[in-house]
């Protein structure tokens, strides 16, 4: 479950003044193009991990089952790609494989910036499920 996905053909990905509360993979700015000049920025955000709204109903027993994965590990950020493959921006159906996953060979270009990063309740070891 990700928040934020970026994979589009652009050199430059710039996510600004948000606040992601409570996703898996809660933000990940790719660059879909090969080449040197590539960059993503992320600026002024807040990352919120484990909220009081909880992904299981018992503390420490999570239930998986194929139709609803309902655990979840807290990750606020997912490092940038930059690679030779880009998705179109509106998905009109469930993707063959997840959207944050690279779609093809790596770039050895680009650069990723963080200002104003701010993380909450982002706990060591064990989510509140387990």
């Amino acid at each position: 479950m990700a928040g934020i996905v970026s994979n589009q053909a652009t050199n430059n990905v710039i996510f600004s003044n948000m606040t992601l509360i409570d996703n898996g993979y809660s933000a990940i700015p790719m660059v879909g193009l090969e080449g040197t000049n590539q960059s993503a920025k992320m600026r002024n955000i807040k990352f919120y991990g484990e909220t009081e709204a909880r992904d299981c109903q018992i503390k420490g027993f999570c239930i998986d089952n194929p139709w609803h994965n309902i655990c979840q590990d807290k990750s606020a950020i997912m490092p940038s790609s930059y690679a030779d493959h880009a998705k179109d921006p509106l998905i009109d159906k469930k993707p063959s494989w997840s959207q944050f996953k690279i779609k093809g060979d790596a770039s050895f270009g680009g650069t990723t910036t963080y200002e104003n990063i701010e993380f909450y309740n982002f706990k060591s070891g064990y989510s509140y499920c387990g």
